[in-house]
């Protein structure tokens, strides 16, 4: 007998899907906010002019501003994947946006 589309929509796997999709698309949002946030800051704080660069086609600060992405997804997929609420996720994400930066902010000068 096949089962009916009520039965497949109450089922425990359908309904742990509903209840768990919207949740981690918001923990996703705010995780892509903060490394948004974190790229606008590096690109604030150092002392090269990355964007404009990359505009006027220089790949090396392409090249250079994608590690610094990658240097910050890093920890903020670990802090995503640590954390259980938006609020760890913002704490734990600006934690470690900090100590990036910092650490990033040290190798330059």
């Amino acid at each position: 007998m096949d089962p009916s589309l009520s039965d497949v929509l109450s089922s425990a796997e359908v309904q742990a899907f509903a209840s768990g999709f919207p949740v981690m698309v918001m923990h996703l949002a705010v995780t892509l906010l903060l490394l948004a946030a974190g790229a606008a800051i590096y690109a604030m704080l150092t002392p090269w002019k990355e964007i404009g660069l990359i505009r006027e086609g220089n790949a090396a600060a392409g090249v250079a501003f994608g590690g610094v992405l990658i240097g910050l997804a890093i920890p903020l997929a670990v802090s995503l994947m640590a954390s259980t609420s938006v609020i760890e996720i913002v704490i734990w994400g600006a934690a470690t946006i900090a100590v990036q930066l910092l650490v990033d902010r040290k190798s330059v000068v």
